[in-house]
């Protein structure tokens, strides 16, 4: 391709508005052209650390001279940016690449995608767990959210309001800061006599309710276990 432009003043005029070289563009031949082909191939050789084709002296050429002398003044910034691009693009790739977190179940020996989608305007139930059926009931601990946008008092104060509505004797409560309160409470329900423990989390207008409930029968063997996992709830940074 280099041959069919040799001697072409249109060429030589491209080269000069591309800013190969401000001067002596209208003598720019084909054996100059190779020769910054060659010094090219020099630089990039400089920069990825090999070592360096010998390059064919030339004379007249005190452009390309500087460049070089320029080139290795700024060679260890250089190398040093071009790992920190190269370092960021494979990070860029793994995080792309990352598999979706996902639910593991260590003692049964299995794992699973998480089931959900965003919660709209009313009760989302996102999340339900079970350990073994026993005494007519699995003991179990379910999060859902619905909308609240009152305070954590008045979260407080409506939750006992429920609780006795229901039938529910308050054992113990406790508020964990602006935003979280804690309540333990038993009574029947269906014949059955239960013992719940709740976890309240207010967030950007919503209530995640995280609830762990058992019968009385099962309370003192499973408590430690149920209140561990309802505990462990937190929301995601930034939600």
């Amino acid at each position: 391709m280099l041959e069919r432009w040799e001697g072409s003043v249109m060429f030589q005029k491209s080269l000069y508005n591309k800013h190969f070289f401000r001067r002596g563009a209208a003598g720019f031949s084909l054996r100059k052209w190779r020769n910054l082909k060659v010094a090219a191939t020099h630089l990039v050789d400089m920069l990825i650390g090999n070592r360096p084709t010998r390059m064919r002296e030339t004379s007249g050429n005190e452009n390309l001279s500087k460049v070089i002398t320029c080139f290795k003044e700024r060679r260890p910034r250089m190398k040093r940016n071009l790992l920190i691009i190269l370092a960021a693009v494979l990070c860029a790739a793994c995080l792309n690449r990352a598999p979706a977190e996902r639910l593991h179940f260590k003692q049964n020996g299995f794992s699973i995608a998480p089931l959900e989608e965003a919660a709209k305007s009313g009760t989302y139930q996102a999340l339900m767990m079970y350990l073994s059926f026993s005494d007519g009931f699995a003991p179990n601990v379910n999060v859902q959210s619905k909308p609240f946008t009152g305070t954590i008092d008045e979260l407080a104060t409506q939750s006992k309001q429920q609780l006795e509505q229901s039938g529910l004797k308050l054992i113990s409560e406790k508020k964990l800061g602006p935003d979280t309160y804690v309540f333990e409470c038993t009574g029947s329900y269906q014949s059955l006599a239960l013992h719940l423990y709740v976890r309240s989390v207010l967030k950007a207008g919503r209530v995640y309710l995280v609830t762990a409930t058992a019968v009385e029968k099962q309370w003192a063997s499973t408590s430690a276990q149920l209140k561990a996992c309802v505990d462990s709830f937190e929301l995601d940074k930034g939600k």
